[in-house]
This record gives C-alpha cells, structure tokens and sequence, in this order.
C-alpha cells in the first residue's frame, strides 16, 4: 500500500497552482481553550498561499502551537475585483467564500464518530457503511483520512473542473449517498469553500492531540468529471437564476408577465424534453 504524506495528499486533492489563484490555509482555536473563557466563539485566522508547500509549512506551524490546521478544498480567483477589496478590508481574512471559488478537483464528505447524533459509534463502523455505499452507488473507493473525531473522504477526479461545473455533481452526490442511508454532515458536500483537516496535523479539541492520519488510498483509481458524472445519476433538477439583476433597467408590467411565462413555460418544456418527449437539443444541453 502507498504511503500518503501531507504533500502528496495536497497535490492530489487540490487544484494544480495557477496563476491569479489562491489557496487557503486556516487556524481554528481548539473547542476546549474556547470552554475556558466567558467568550464561547473560536477564534480563526486564516492565511492564503500561492502554493501547496506554502499551505504545509503554514499547517506545520500551526499544529506545532497545538491547534486545528484546516485547507480549503477549492482555489480561489484572486484577480477578482470584489474579492481583492474584501480581502484587503478584513485584512485577508474574508477572501474564502464560495462566490470567490474558482476550481476544485474532487468530491468530499465529513463523516462524524462517537457523537450523541448523526454519527456512528466507531470508526470501524463508519468504514464500513461508507464501503457498502461505495459498493451499492458502484462508486470508486476515496481517499480516507481519520480526521481524530470521524473520517473525512475524497473522491479525487484526475483534473479540476471549475466550481459551476462541479456543484451539480456535488449535489447529486450528497443525494445519493444520503439515499443509501450513509450519516454525513450534510452541509459539506456542496460548500465549494468548505475546509477539512490537513494530513499529517493533530485534532486538538479535547486537549489532547489526536493525529490526522491517512487509512486508504488506491493511488491508481483516478477518474475523470466525466466518468463520474456517468456514474452518479441526476436526481437534482438544475436551477435556473431567473430573477432580474440589482441594476437591470425597470421592466414594464407587460413584459414581466411575458418573462414569467417565459419561464414557466421552459420549466415544463424541460421536464418534457428529460422524458424525451420534448426538445432533443435541451434535452442533450441538460444530459451534457
């Protein structure tokens, strides 16, 4: 079996470098320091980085001060106006947000261990109801790392696609896994700016360090967008914006009830076209 480092789980999870583009690296104060004071919020501070081996030496130092070291799973658009504002308002600390995501390589969830809800007894269970998923939804085995309190789990594609692409696969991926019955936190899966833990650093919430440590990894299962776009199965419809932006031009009354008609009416013309009794145009724009 392949031995995962730090650094080669961060090249195969994340985003080659590019340039314009940011990664995140975040430092979240352990919950038992916060249990301490009248204060109960944590406090973050998140650090962005222009390469993988940055986000290492930054995770390295923050777990060397015992406390939780967590990376972003997309990139993020630097060159973006709204973007460049914000993070320098806040002082860099409000750059990772979903609106900012750029592209992400693979799908993910959070599996919780030893909770009182919405979690499994023990990591051997958890395992193992994630591997009956795996193998009743025919999905690759993920990379899976014991994140000190439950697992963390990675479908990893073979090239990043960009987030618009990557978020109705996302959904349909939550919904097929919660389908076979599998207990995930169900606010992962779709968060293009969602963080997990970094391999190779310690959990420290309860006091004690409890390592982040990699317990599968099949280095030669890959698989493109595509392939998993053909094996997880399209339960969610798309959703189409049809709403009239903040500084579009005012719309008379008769026009605003054509518009509404107008997408009234493609709503219908799509469920027909799916069932092929449509437009086969749509219907292949909608399948691709």
């Amino acid at each position: 079996m392949y031995k995962l480092t730090p650094l080669d789980f961060l090249r195969q999870v994340l985003p080659e470098p590019a340039e314009g583009r940011h990664y995140y690296i975040v430092d979240i104060e352990p919950k038992y320091k916060v249990k301490k004071r009248k204060n109960s919020r944590a406090k973050i501070v998140h650090y962005s980085s222009n390469t993988i081996e940055g986000i290492i030496e930054k995770a390295n130092k923050i777990d060397g001060q015992g406390s939780n070291a967590y990376f972003a799973l997309a990139n993020f658009d630097a060159t973006n106006e709204e973007y460049i504002k914000i993070k320098e308002k806040s002082n860099g600390q409000k750059g990772r947000q979903a609106k900012f995501a750029s592209h992400i390589k693979c799908l993910f969830l959070d599996i919780d261990v030893g909770k009182e809800k919405n979690a499994y007894e023990d990591d051997a269970t958890a395992v193992s109801e994630l591997g009956r998923v795996c193998s009743i939804a025919k999905l690759p085995h993920p990379t899976i790392n014991r994140s000190g309190n439950g697992l963390h789990a990675y479908w990893v594609f073979d090239k990043p696609v960009d987030i618009d692409t990557w978020s109705g696969l996302a959904l349909d991926f939550k919904s097929l896994v919660e389908k076979h019955g599998l207990i995930i936190d169900p606010q992962i899966p779709t968060d293009a700016a969602r963080i997990l833990r970094v391999l190779g650093t310690g959990n420290y919430n309860d006091g004690d360090k409890k390592d982040v440590k990699n317990i599968f990894y099949n280095e030669d299962d890959l698989k493109s967008f595509e392939e998993f776009r053909e094996i997880i199965p399209r339960i969610n419809k798309p959703v189409f914006n049809l709403q009239r932006p903040k500084n579009a031009p005012v719309v008379d009354k008769a026009t605003k009830t054509i518009l509404e008609n107008s997408a009234s009416r493609f709503s219908e013309i799509l469920d027909k076209s799916i069932k092929g009794e449509g437009c086969n145009q749509i219907k292949a724009s909608y399948e691709n």
